[in-house]
């Protein structure tokens, strides 16, 4: 039995939990001085030494952060934790975990101290958690201060300060937006923060490091910091970065202020790291494949589409928070209502800056409008799901089953909240006769409140009144009812007629069909048999179409199509071939069986494509009009 009395202390516990009390209340500190030791970040493991001033003899209860903003979900990855030993007066000090809540631990310390060692295992596998995770490979990492720190219960983690020093592997560069003050050898002491701030901002470092100034305003800087696996995935030029200063400038223009001094795109150029991306009010947490600063064309690129979306979070969901989201600290509940504005308005806003700053062309913005467009007319879900329960929901949604994601209805927030908005864009340039525009509600609503504020609330009634301003006279209300609060038999699809378009099916796919198809290594047969194919096998069968009626479900193998071996293009024939033959045969490998599916379909090669209606002025191409001076 421990020395100290473990047993009598578990009572005490247990009353204290049963009158919901938060033990340890009146000895929370609001000082951490926080000691991380990355250097054996290549050997996958992170350690720390936090120091807090206590009360002697309470019960104190510390935290390891749950709720990180921008992923939406209590999903701290606290399974990762590899060592938690709590020390007072020279000797290790008991603790228990909370039985209601695994990320709680209650401690008693013996003196005015308390020092605890933390152990984290970084590079876990989790859908869930890969953004909040730290990473450590050979040449490089990555720290997510969340998975390294705890703090005391009771004090609002703004009004926590944190004092910061990191070791890193020898000779390794870093990037971040906390600031350091000195750096002697290999450890670096940067200034106080608040723990908010310090979680709100993560860090990279590595062996071959480049830091790239993109712009400078009289608002702000705009560095790019890259780390890479190799140095020849270091681009040793920075004419490869204009169109990123572009967009800067952009942003700015867009928003009208910027609320930080400085914006840090963090890049992790790596095939270790898994994709990331991450918001942050002063930065944003990006990685891409090992050769993509390899790229000329920035279309062929996931990061032209990438960094405008993490940037627009800067204004959209960091400064400017859905009040449900702002919480006094990482353990309390979140609301996640009002991510169709935090998501779909910044995947909106994203596309159109990107179009802005030349990272890609006004073809390629109104092809991925038609691409999202497709996919919501084959979303079945939405007949039993309204669009705000995936909001309310959307923290189980990220993972589960691959099977029928058409039927389940999974974070569509993202792209239908960007087609609605895109409407809201095109209606006020309408009902304005193109004297007005959403530009115009972002730079009124989204640089509101003090730029000091670590973040400033709203709620659905302030968006309404929002819009109402730019454009009187529209039934926004009646409009955010239909399409987030109510179930739907079809996607209304009504950006297009308030953008001056229609839709009709080609035989031809466009441009950006074709590269994502080769990026992501898919075959898109959506609006034909009803197929996208994934690497040779069948990822989704879109629920009433000719492949669904035929009895195909995801996960088999192709195998042979119309009596030859599979290839890509052998199916894409047999789909041109059909409004001849009648019929795409497919023979698919599931388990050991080989099995025959006949799919009855006449309808040959079928995409989806926009078509300007006539008389109608091109809403889009004013949206992907830059707003600042021309070079």
């Amino acid at each position: 039995m421990p020395r100290f009395g473990a047993p009598v202390r578990s009572i005490v516990f247990i009353a204290a939990l049963s009158v919901g009390m938060s033990p340890g209340e009146a000895g929370a500190q609001t000082r951490i001085q926080l000691r991380v030791d990355a250097s054996e970040l290549p050997r996958k493991l992170i350690r720390a030494e936090l120091e807090l001033e206590v009360s002697s003899g309470d019960t104190l209860s510390l935290l390891y952060p749950k709720w990180i903003p921008g992923i939406h979900g209590p999903r701290g990855p606290i399974k990762n934790l590899a060592g938690f030993t709590p020390r007072s007066a020279g000797e290790a000090v008991w603790w228990q975990r909370d039985w209601r809540d695994e990320y709680r631990f209650f401690v008693v310390p013996k003196s005015d101290r308390l020092d605890v060692d933390l152990s984290y295992i970084a590079n876990q596998p989790s859908v869930n958690s890969k953004g909040v995770d730290s990473y450590g490979f050979q040449t490089l990492g990555i720290i997510n201060w969340n998975t390294i720190v705890m703090y005391p219960e009771g004090t609002p983690v703004r009004e926590i300060e944190v004092g910061l020093t990191l070791t890193v592997p020898s000779g390794w560069g870093v990037g971040s937006a906390l600031r350091s003050t000195q750096r002697q050898g290999d450890t670096i002491t940067f200034e106080p923060v608040s723990l908010e701030e310090l979680i709100d901002r993560p860090l990279i470092c590595g062996k071959y490091y480049r830091q790239v100034e993109l712009a400078q305003t009289d608002q702000a800087s705009y560095l790019l910091h890259i780390v890479a696996d190799d140095m020849r995935d270091l681009p040793d030029t920075d004419s490869l970065f204009v169109p990123f200063g572009h967009l800067a400038l952009e942003a700015e223009a867009m928003f009208g202020r910027a609320h930080f001094d400085s914006y840090h795109f963090l890049l992790a150029v790596s095939d270790q790291v898994p994709r990331l991306g991450l918001e942050h009010r002063g930065s944003s947490l990006n990685s891409g494949t090992a050769n993509c600063l390899r790229e000329e064309d920035w279309g062929d690129s996931d990061l032209a589409y990438l960094l405008p979306h993490e940037m627009v979070h800067a204004w959209v969901g960091k400064f400017r928070r859905p009040a449900g989201m702002l919480t006094p600290d990482y353990q309390s509940d979140k609301n996640t209502d009002l991510l169709w504005v935090y998501e779909g308005l910044t995947q909106y806003l994203g596309n159109v800056l990107a179009a802005r700053s030349d990272l890609m062309t006004s073809d390629e913005f109104r092809e991925l409008t038609v691409l999202y467009t497709a996919f919501l007319l084959h979303d079945k879900g939405r007949r039993w799901r309204p669009l705000q329960d995936t909001e309310l929901s959307a923290h189980i949604l990220r993972g589960g089953s691959e099977s029928w994601a058409f039927l389940r209805r999974g974070q569509t927030y993202y792209i239908e909240g960007a087609l609605t908005w895109l409407e809201f864009d095109a209606r006020i340039r309408n009902v304005s006769n193109g004297q007005r525009s959403l530009d115009d509600f972002n730079r009124a609503f989204f640089s509101a409140g003090n730029a000091e504020a670590s973040a400033v609330p709203f709620d659905l009634e302030e968006v309404l009144s929002g819009l109402e301003v730019v454009a009187e006279g529209v039934q926004w209300r009646e409009l955010v009812l239909e399409r987030i609060h109510q179930t739907q038999q079809e996607f209304p699809s009504k950006w297009l007629k308030s953008g001056g378009f229609d839709l009709e099916y080609s035989t031809e796919r466009s441009s950006l069909v074709q590269k994502r198809e080769k990026q992501r290594k898919k075959i898109y047969e959506m609006d034909s048999i009803g197929l996208i194919v994934t690497e040779g096998a069948i990822s989704s069968v879109l629920p009433e179409s000719p492949a669904d009626e035929a009895g195909l479900y995801e996960g088999l193998a192709l195998v042979g199509v119309n009596g030859k071996k599979y290839n890509s293009e052998w199916l894409r024939e047999a789909v041109t071939a059909s409004a001849e033959r009648g019929s795409v045969e497919l023979l698919v490998l599931a388990g050991e069986d080989l099995l025959k599916y006949e799919i009855d379909y006449s309808g040959g090669a079928r995409q989806l494509t926009a078509v300007p209606l006539e008389g109608a002025v091109d809403r889009l191409a004013e949206i992907c009009a830059p707003l600042r001076a021309a070079d």
